[in-house]
């Protein structure tokens, strides 16, 4: 019984990860999206 806990605890620590790392991604894609967007509406603007 306790190694099948421990496989439980080991699967939800690696889910965990996971989505730790994927949020960190669109973190990420969203900053240099907001960057995009900015040097954008500067070349619109003439700046």
């Amino acid at each position: 019984m306790g190694s099948r806990i421990e496989l439980l605890r080991d699967l939800l620590y690696k889910e965990i990860e996971s989505r730790k790392k994927d949020q960190e991604e669109l973190i990420q894609i969203s900053e240099k999206l907001d960057t995009l967007i900015l040097e954008y509406h500067k070349e619109a603007m003439g700046e």
